[in-house]
């Protein structure tokens, strides 16, 4: 992220794949730094928009910086994105089925989180 280099999106889960936890620290610059390329600004642009020097969206994109998570989330709230918490059994996930009963499958919430983009901050 920090290096500009392609960090892709999740895809759908196909059979036999298992999810890949991301580390809480990271998800809000994983966030902010899918926001930053979906939209097309520059880190200069935010920067502007912040108030704040470049430097400051570089850390921010940094993975080995630390953020305030509170930076991230100004960041994002400029962007017109936030962050979307949910938490599953990891123990024992429950069946597709089950979570589009539960959450509704028509739902913002289930496509975000069993479409193609599970842990992308949402609109």
């Amino acid at each position: 992220m920090a290096d500009k280099a392609e960090v892709p999106k999740p895809s759908r889960l196909k059979r036999g794949q298992k999810l890949v936890p991301v580390p809480l620290w990271i998800v809000g610059k994983l966030a902010l730094y899918w926001a930053v390329r979906e939209i097309g600004v520059s880190q200069s642009e935010l920067a502007r928009r912040l108030n704040v020097r470049e430097t400051v969206v570089r850390r921010m994109l940094d993975p080995s910086h630390d953020t305030r998570p509170e930076k991230i989330q100004a960041a994002l709230e400029v962007l017109g994105k936030r962050i979307v918490m949910a938490y599953d059994d990891a123990a024992c996930p429950l069946p597709l089925d089950a979570r589009r009963a539960a959450l509704g499958e028509g739902s913002h919430l289930f496509q975000r989180r069993h479409g193609r983009v599970t842990g992308e901050s949402g609109q």
